[in-house]
């Protein structure tokens, strides 16, 4: 019985094709180049990829034949495959010129755009279309990099040599759409689809104008429907509409478009990486990360394959592998937020909150406004925060991040957390116990706590994370906020229970391992925390939260500084492109009070990662509190031209630019960051500031006055109002300002400034009214209630000042504040128990010097010399610039009896003259030491 042989579409003249290859011999190699040739004018790639594959195996130095592979692998998405066939025939005497569009096209496909510049930017090609093609490319490339400019210059070269050039026209509408002009660069593309109907880039151009304007519109939809119509294997279309459903959450939607995008392209990366995004946003990360191991090893500097595939082994709990790709991804992008918040997720995911902070500082630090627009940044900064138990931060965060998260379920955390501490205490919290009861992620859960441990409500907050632990039954998390919650009631017991229970989930859970070192080192058991640390080290020796937390250790029991300087020289070699290793080396060093050390590691930090504002940022202010301006200045600028739509970069380079004395610059450095960012609430403030540095409060208030205008629900312009007239003493404007400010969003201090207006213009009854309102309708306002205790010790009412002290501290017994001027009272009094607070004090804000100038007090008080100069000086190092901090240094000199010390930062003082209010006192001490 005969049978049929059926063939079935392409695959099986493919698969004669590839029978008919294999019998090589049978045609020469120009009929194969030929038939080659013809297959990839008709679009038949894969039939001319069979071809010249087996071509290239009986004739390898075929130049010709290399082209021609990579011309098809490069129509099928295979730029790496591509870009090394073309290196080929250029070896093998290929023109250069011949290949230079092709190999162009291939090396932006791989990202490498600065490398197709150097190579092509200085060349001509001969053929007018040719010329103006490779010149396009040249113009994308700049583009990619971000140097529009550059790329509009070349775009324009392009154009003057071949004017009616779509592609150039097509890019040149794409730059002026970045520009900010959209309906010329509509304009351009119905031009061109009015000279060629079916040209599907330029359809595809008005698909992305229309997306842009009109997010999901039927009308983009159908340009790139015609876009496709044109080329039914057009990548941006069938891309833009899979991504238009994933945008819309329709997943059914978005798989259908994607199996059309299969059909066309069914080998391509991006058909791939669309595959590997649907099953992640499936919850299927284990498919995802299948599809993504193949695509890095084809793309290893692809920043949004090396995120996703992060993101997939962070979901799969293989943190290290994570830690290791959006590492790579952050590399690749530098200026992009999402690898650095996939990295802080991976980082809180194993409990390295410390390194999470660092990561995010480039957002949460740099763009440090109350209005940054980046609230999935503070929501993980927020966690973050809660992890490390510094509930006040993380409750102040967790509001902020709220504020700004669009989806509407965010929004009723917001409006709950808008108004807690405004005297609608129960119902907010209500609202968000019932928000995090029908969520099923943890965000409203975590809210919920902040503020219960805000508040202070230890029963509540433990009960929100029970619910907590019911999302979560897998997660260290619950047991570990149990944990820290236990220590923040002075319960030991229940702290070590509940850092167990993380650590039986988890033994490399982090904040749990530190938790258990804290409680180990205060127990005095420091080698039981050494071994905890060694183990975890032994286990895990590339972690280096540990190393550092172990250097912390060898400090504090005065092991050698050859071994601690081994041991974070081996962490830096760990990470050497994780940032947030190199700012927990920095930070070492200054708890070690070691600022010399600190400003070398930030040195060799930048050396590392050059263009890593983070580090740019925290050399600077370490060159400027070492006093090196002129470095200071430098580093800056540096860091403005890494990030220059940065306006709080430009406002760190003003700052440096005022030390220096350089008002000019310093001003144009603040009128050029409010230009980058007009709603920019610091540069507006600090354009305040300096017109009344200037002496221009009229211009002062014109701005502040500007300000309400622009942002009437914020507190801020009527706050920086009534500071203003106050200065000038006009008390009853100063007092209106401020009572508008109360009842807007960020009312921040505008309470004390009230009251301390209404003390000041001598309204006495009408102070105390405001006090006692307040306090009825704000009852747990500590900010205002510390400043009732210092009007009361201003006045030397010291049982008020002493009472009003201690029931801050009821509220909330980590307010530094609090402490540290309780401590300088108590001294004042004579009375026991200054030094345990003042110590207290700079363990919880070691950074702040008027706490270190307090300890040094207390010490000097108690004839403790040494510990009161080591903290009187390391106070001098944070603030260098402030007489009051040297003159108290000077007395201590005196008291210990080091008159030659004394007289040199007398000396110092002196030349300040009459300028500096202390300058009596600084003869009198001059010649008490004998000079």
């Amino acid at each position: 019985m005969k049978r049929q042989a059926k063939l079935r579409g392409g695959s099986a003249i493919l698969s004669i094709a590839a029978f008919l290859a294999g019998c090589g011999g049978e045609r020469d190699e120009a009929t194969t180049l030929a038939s080659a040739r013809s297959y990839l004018e008709t679009r038949q790639h894969a039939a001319a990829i069979v071809e010249l594959k087996s071509l290239l195996q009986a004739h390898p130095e075929s130049a010709e034949g290399r082209f021609l592979l990579g011309k098809g692998l490069l129509a099928t998405g295979d730029a790496a495959g591509a870009e090394a066939e073309f290196s080929r025939a250029l070896e093998r005497g290929f023109p250069e010129k011949r290949l230079a569009v092709p190999l162009a096209t291939a090396l932006l496909a791989l990202g490498r755009s600065q490398e197709l510049i150097d190579r092509y930017d200085r060349m001509d090609l001969d053929g007018v279309e040719e010329g103006a093609d490779l010149k396009t490319q040249v113009a994308l490339a700049y583009a990619e990099t971000g140097d529009t400019a550059k790329a509009a210059e070349v775009v324009a070269v392009a154009l003057q040599r071949a004017p009616a050039y779509a592609p150039a026209r097509l890019l040149d509408a794409r730059l002026k759409a970045a520009g900010g002009e959209p309906t010329e660069s509509l304009a351009i593309a119905e031009q061109v689809l009015a000279q060629e109907p079916e040209n599907a880039q330029a359809w595809l151009l008005k698909g992305d104008l229309l997306q842009q304007d009109h997010p999901g519109s039927a009308e983009s939809e159908a340009a790139y429907r015609q876009a496709l119509l044109a080329r039914a294997d057009l990548l941006p279309a069938l891309r833009a509409l899979v991504a238009m459903r994933i945008s819309q959450r329709d997943l059914d939607g978005a798989r259908k478009e994607w199996d059309e995008m299969a059909k066309a392209l069914p080998r391509h990366p991006q058909t791939m990486y669309y595959e590997a995004l649907i099953a992640y946003l499936e919850g299927d990360a284990k498919r995802t990360r299948e599809i993504t191991q193949l695509l890095v090893r084809g793309s290893p500097e692809n920043a949004s394959v090396l995120l996703l595939a992060g993101q997939a082994a962070t979901q799969l709990g293989a943190l290290a592998e994570a830690e290791t790709l959006l590492l790579r991804a952050m590399a690749a992008a530098p200026k992009a937020a999402e690898p650095r918040r996939a990295l802080a997720v991976a980082y809180l995911r194993g409990g390295q909150a410390n390194k999470a902070l660092a990561i995010l500082d480039f957002l949460a630090s740099l763009i440090d406004s109350p209005r940054s627009e980046d609230g999935e940044s503070l929501a993980l900064a927020a966690q973050a925060y809660l992890l490390l138990g510094d509930f006040r931060k993380a409750d102040a965060t967790f509001e902020r991040a709220a504020r700004l998260l669009p989806d509407d379920r965010q929004l009723r955390v917001a409006r709950a957390r808008a108004r807690l501490g405004r005297g609608q205490d129960d119902q907010p919290l209500s609202e968000l116990a019932e928000i995090a009861t029908i969520d099923r992620g943890p965000s409203a859960d975590l809210a919920l706590i902040s503020a219960r441990l805000q508040r202070q409500e230890w029963e509540a907050a433990l009960r929100a994370v029970d619910s907590l632990a019911e999302k979560l039954p897998r997660s260290p998390l619950p047991d570990h906020l149990r944990g820290a919650i236990a220590w923040k009631r002075h319960d030991p017991a229940g702290a070590r229970r509940g850092f167990e229970l993380a650590l039986a989930k988890d033994p490399r859970y982090f904040p749990s391992v530190q938790g258990m070192v804290i409680l180990e080192l205060e127990e005095n058991k420091p080698e039981a925390a050494r071994q905890r640390i060694e183990t975890l080290l032994q286990n895990d020796p590339k972690n280096v939260p540990a190393m550092i937390v172990m250097a912390d250790w060898m400090v504090r029991t005065g092991a050698p500084a050859k071994q601690i300087n081994e041991l974070l020289e081996r962490a830096a070699v760990t990470r050497p492109n994780d940032p947030a290793t190199h700012l927990a080396i920095i930070d070492h060093h200054l708890r070690a009070d070691d600022p010399t050390t600190a400003l070398t590691a930030a040195r060799a930090a930048v050396v590392a990662l050059p263009s890593e504002a983070v580090l740019l940022e925290r050399l600077g202010g370490l060159q400027l509190a070492a006093g090196d301006t002129n470095q200071a200045i430098t580093t800056l600028a540096t860091l403005v031209r890494a990030i220059p739509k940065s306006a709080a970069a430009r406002l760190r380079l003003a700052d440096a630019y005022l030390v220096a004395g350089k008002t000019d610059e310093a001003e144009d450095q603040l009128r050029l960051a409010l230009r980058v960012d007009p709603t920019s609430l610091p540069a507006q403030q600090a354009n305040v500031a300096m017109a009344v540095r200037q002496k221009n409060p009229a211009k002062a208030l014109q701005l502040a006055r500007s300000l309400q205008s622009q942002f009437p629900n914020d507190a801020l312009g009527f706050r920086l109002e009534g500071n203003l007239e106050a200065s000038r003493k006009n008390w009853g404007p100063a007092a209106s300002a401020f009572r508008k400010a109360l009842v807007l969003d960020s009312a921040g201090d505008a309470p004390v400034r009230l009251h301390w207006v209404l003390g000041t213009a001598g309204k006495a009854a009408e102070a105390t009214q405001f006090e006692r309102a307040w306090l009825k309708e704000h009852p747990r306002d500590a900010g205002f209630m510390v400043h009732l205790a210092d009007m009361a010790m201003l006045r030397s009412d010291w049982p008020a000042a002493e009472d009003g002290y201690r029931q801050v501290l009821e509220l909330q017994p980590e307010n530094a504040l609090a402490m540290n001027n309780l401590a300088y009272l108590l001294v004042q009094l004579k009375k026991p128990g200054a030094l345990p607070l003042a110590e207290r004090a700079v363990a919880l804000a070691p950074g702040r010097p008027e706490m270190l100038d307090t300890l040094a007090l207390v010490h000097a008080e108690a004839k403790q010399f040494d510990q009161a100069l080591a903290a009187q000086r390391k106070a001098v190092s944070l603030a260098p610039d402030s007489p009051g901090l040297r003159l108290a240094l000077a007395r201590l000199y005196l008291q210990a009896g080091d008159e030659e010390k004394a007289r040199v930062e007398l000396a110092s003082l002196a030349k300040r003259g009459k300028s500096f209010s202390g300058h009596d006192e600084v003869v009198a001490l001059l010649k008490q030491a004998g000079q």
